[in-house]
């Protein structure tokens, strides 16, 4: 009738065992309890009646650590200057080692940079996280008082004191009138209109010394015009020649000072000018003055650098040809890595293959990249096979993509094999997109060159063709020489003097005395100079040495051809009703042909041009 008890030992006296229970009558000992689920028996203050408190340990032994206790987070501080990383944080209930409480820190890596940190200006780092760094107060690099100015000149002194390293220019109005004013630019005769006048302005600039560039912020000036009325000012710059307005304001009869900041584009130059323009002037007399004209930044040093020699332009220069410089030398490189500066085949780059059979061809497979290789390489790397001295490169074959036989020059490859059919044996093809093109190919009249021997429709038949825009059937100009018909806009006759006209031709009957040249003879009317009912007619005319005499007169008549001067080029008889005439040798001008019959003489006056 007895029953077993479980008894739990308890080592650390807390009042609950551990492990598993002894089974028995009594007691087994004094180290014994009758309560187990203590989850670390060797701390007395660990057990499932423990307060959990913040330590990182399951203190009251239900599996849970600083469970219930009140948490903040916190921000790892690497650089242990007391500000935490807004991106590494915990969440605990009591301040990690490493962490602190705030996330201000902009770069958890430099302890000089901190909220708590003086920000330097002008070296582009942020150290107090404002989230920029501190502006360079501005310098005056120079400005124009033109203190004692009392005279009238368009050129005035230059600025008070010259800065070191940059000269600032004369200070200078072009296309006003000098205004007589003590201590100021003044200048009278600006624009009236809302326009601006490139020609009218005042200007100055400023020009780096040797290895130094400007970095210009603001620009700043007094200004005032005379009068009750006002006027409108414009700054343009040279970084675009003058072409877009950069700033943009009105002058009153109060004196103003303002200043304008420049953008980012203002830095790094050599040479910067300014010029001030002025619209809508009351009148003409109206006079613009400036004062303390004063140009902010500062002038930095461009650092001296070596460049070496590249005379082979394969991008590594000569170590034994240098020279320094603060800008880029042309022909020169910054490495001096080249060892062959006459070879641009040779350098630090280049490959070589082995070449074990010596017979100058190299195999692809094995290879050196350097300037120098070891013995028994070569530059080529076309040996079919490198064992054998009796076996070189193999035969070029050219590219030959429409299939005529003929493959592109420039695609000239050695091959060990036939590589197929789209290569051959036999290059010179001009058009490989073309299977009709090719060397020894006929050529035919379509502007193309059909034989590639670099000419087009070479040795076809050709005509004269003239542009005849008008249609009437007579073209204008030279012509050119074409193996086939253009098609319509073109005749075959030239001569036409007004080819916008269609009623206008060498043929038409010309209308006297309406100030037209209807038949291109040169004058309104017939060109006879003795027989208004002339039978005789000229075309076309003008003309280019070849022309037609018609006879409408059945008679026999006799032709006698004149220059200007009198001299006689050509004398014929003839009955014919159309008699055709070359002056294609002679020089163009103006000649005379008489024509004389039984009846009538006629004289024509023929314009060769």
């Amino acid at each position: 009738g007895f029953i077993l008890t479980n008894y739990f030992l308890d080592n650390d006296g807390d009042g609950f065992g551990a492990g598993s229970p002894v089974q028995d009558f009594n007691s087994p000992g004094p180290n014994y309890v009758l309560i187990g689920g203590d989850c670390n028996d060797n701390n007395p203050a660990i057990n499932p009646n423990a307060i959990e408190i913040c330590d990182g340990i399951d203190n009251n032994c239900n599996n849970q650590t600083d469970e219930g206790l009140p948490t903040q987070t916190y921000y790892a501080d690497v650089d242990g200057d007391g500000f935490g990383n807004p991106a590494v944080s915990t969440v605990n209930c009591a301040q990690p080692v490493g962490f602190v409480t705030n996330n201000l820190d902009c770069d958890d890596t430099n302890p000089n940079i901190n909220p708590n940190a003086t920000d330097i200006p002008g070296n582009s780092i942020d150290e107090d996280c404002s989230g920029t760094d501190a502006v360079i107060p501005p310098v005056a690099l120079g400005v124009y008082e033109f203190t004692g100015t009392t005279n009238c000149t368009d050129i005035n002194p230059n600025v008070t004191t010259q800065p070191t390293g940059a000269t600032f220019s004369l200070y200078q109005s072009v296309g006003t009138t000098c205004s007589a004013a003590g201590g100021v630019f003044n200048n009278s005769a600006w624009n009236t209109t809302g326009n601006i006048d490139v020609n009218e302005f005042n200007t100055f600039s400023i020009t780096a010394n040797a290895c130094r560039s400007i970095n210009a912020t603001q620009l700043s000036f007094l200004h005032r015009n005379s009068g009750n009325g006002s006027v409108n000012w414009v700054v343009r710059s040279s970084l675009d020649n003058f072409e877009t307005n950069l700033f943009t304001g009105s002058s009153n009869g109060t004196n103003q000072t303002v200043t304008l900041d420049l953008p980012a584009t203002f830095s790094g130059l050599t040479t910067l000018s300014f010029r001030f323009y002025v619209l809508n002037a009351p009148a003409n007399s109206t006079t613009w003055r400036q004062d303390n004209v004063t140009l902010f930044g500062s002038l930095s040093e461009i650092p001296i650098i070596t460049y070496y020699a590249d005379s082979d332009g394969d991008g590594f220069g000569n170590p034994a040809v240098s020279v320094q410089s603060c800008t880029p030398v042309v022909g020169h490189v910054t490495n001096a890595n080249d060892c062959n500066d006459a070879s641009a085949s040779i350098n630090p780059s280049t490959i070589w293959f082995q070449d074990l059979d010596a017979d100058g061809f190299g195999n692809a497979n094995v290879t050196f990249t350097g300037c120098v290789p070891p013995s028994g390489y070569t530059l080529s790397n076309t040996d079919c096979d490198d064992n054998n001295n009796q076996i070189g490169q193999g035969s070029i074959y050219f590219v030959d993509a429409d299939g005529d036989g003929f493959g592109v020059t420039s695609s000239a490859t050695p091959y060990c094999s036939n590589p197929g059919a789209e290569y051959a044996n036999v290059g010179g093809d001009c058009n490989d997109s073309n299977d009709q093109i090719f060397p020894g190919a006929t050529e035919i009249c379509d502007g193309l060159d059909n034989n590639c021997n670099e000419q087009t429709d070479e040795g076809l038949p050709t005509v004269t063709y003239f542009v005849d825009s008008d249609g009437d059937g007579y073209g204008t100009g030279n012509g050119v020489q074409l193996c086939s018909n253009p098609g319509e806009g073109f005749s075959t006759v030239g001569g036409d003097c007004n080819d916008n006209n269609d009623q206008i031709y060498p043929d038409a009957e010309d209308i006297t005395g309406n100030n037209i040249d209807e038949n291109c003879d040169g004058v309104d009317g017939y060109l006879s100079l003795s027989d208004l009912n002339a039978v005789f007619s000229i075309y076309p005319n003008p003309n280019n040495g070849q022309f037609i005499v018609r006879n409408e007169s059945g008679l026999i008549f006799t032709i006698t051809i004149t220059d200007f001067n009198g001299r006689i080029i050509e004398t014929s008889s003839s009955d014919s009703n159309v008699v055709v005439y070359n002056l294609t040798k002679e020089a163009n001008g103006v000649y005379f042909v008489r024509i004389l019959t039984q009846n009538t003489t006629q004289t024509i006056r023929l314009v060769k041009q």
